[in-house]
Formats: C-alpha cells, structure tokens, sequence
C-alpha cells in the first residue's frame, strides 16, 4: 500500500492515480482515506517506474506526485545441466572418497541467496528440516558441516565443488546420497510483495562401500 499525507489543506487519497513507465494508467484500489494500493499484475517481468499523483484537496499545484522503481519478477533461479554431474561409486575399499559437483544457477536479478549441501537420502528425503543428518565431515552425524554458500551477488552463478564423503562403518553397505541446492532471488512479484522467487534442485548418487 501506498500511503499519503499533507499538513496544509490534506490529500485526497481517494482520487489517487497511478501509471506506469509507458504512461498506462495502472489500477488504484483504494483501502482508507488517504491509504490506496496500486494493481502491477499486468505488468511484465521486468524493471518499471510506478508514478503517482495524489490530489491535494485545495490547490491542484499542491498535488502530491512520487515515482516507485522495482524489478518485477515472477520467475525462479533456473539450473543449467549439472557439470560434471556427481559419480558414486558400485564398489570401494576406501574409507572415504570425494565426489564432485558443478553447474550454473541463473536469474533475470540478484541471486540474494544459493546453498549447496549433501546429504544421506534417507527415506527419499533430502531436506535438513527432517532430521536427515550430513554425510560428511569428521563426524558424519554431525549438522552443518557441508553446506556451501553459491551467492556472489550476480545474477549468474558457476560452481564446481567437491566434497570427502566418509565410510559409514565397517560393514559393506550401500547408501544414497543427495546434493540440494536451494536459490532464491531478489525481486518484487506480480502481487506486490518483495518476497522474490526460490527453486531447488536435487541430485541423487549411491556409493557402494566395501566390507573393511
């Protein structure tokens, strides 16, 4: 919402008109008597200039007008094709080996936010907001040991990282591991809120560990 005020004679909020960058009239819901929000859902994905006129209630030279400038997005990150793609492994006696993973995450904006983490899929999850515990680290039990901060402050982001995934125990065992990248973008949306957009993406590798 857009509020105005005037300490003189006052405003009319009531009257107040909106357009954007090309002069289209945009439309002007009015919430209060001086308190009136602007419908940009029309709009395309895009950077805009919203400019506003408020009447003032006595002298049409005293009329309040004020420009908004934002970038409309509705649009999430998108991943390219992972490369290289992580490689597990049908068979190994070493107690530990590294897989590698890299890729793009793009956006029409700021990437405001992009993690990467590994994971043990249990169950088919691959989210630490159920109690899936890291697969590395000096403890693979431990929380929070491998998650990678992508972000640079662009719109367009290359990685290539590579991770020391440890032998569970001494049995032979298969276990499935899950990369998760999570990005979200900086940007107003169509409904006006600067929530911006997020996507994620999983990729899901098996490593055979050897009995030893």
């Amino acid at each position: 919402d857009l509020a105005s005020g005037d300490p003189g004679s006052g405003v009319n909020g009531g009257a107040a008109t909106a357009e954007d960058e090309d002069e289209n009239a945009l439309t002007v819901t009015f919430t209060g008597p001086d308190t009136y929000s602007v419908d940009i859902s029309g709009l395309a994905d895009g950077p805009h200039t919203v400019s506003n006129t408020v009447p003032d209630l006595a002298m049409d030279a005293n009329d309040l007008t004020f420009d908004i400038s934002f970038n409309l997005d509705d649009t999430a990150p998108t991943f390219g094709a992972l490369d290289p793609a992580p490689v597990g492994s049908a068979g190994t006696d070493a107690n530990a080996i590294v897989i590698t993973i890299g890729g793009t995450i793009n956006d029409a904006n700021i990437i405001d936010s992009a993690v990467l983490s590994i994971w043990n899929n249990v169950a088919g999850v691959c989210n630490d907001g159920d109690d899936v515990k890291l697969a590395v680290g000096s403890d693979p039990n431990e929380s929070d040991v491998n998650d990678v901060d992508l972000t640079d402050g662009t719109g367009a982001i290359s990685f290539n990282q590579s991770f020391t995934v440890q032998q569970p125990s001494a049995a032979a065992v298969t276990v499935n591991y899950c990369f998760l990248i999570v990005a979200e973008d900086e940007a107003v949306l169509k409904d006006g809120t600067d929530t911006g957009n997020s996507n994620s993406l999983t990729s899901i590798v098996a490593v055979t560990w050897n009995a030893g």
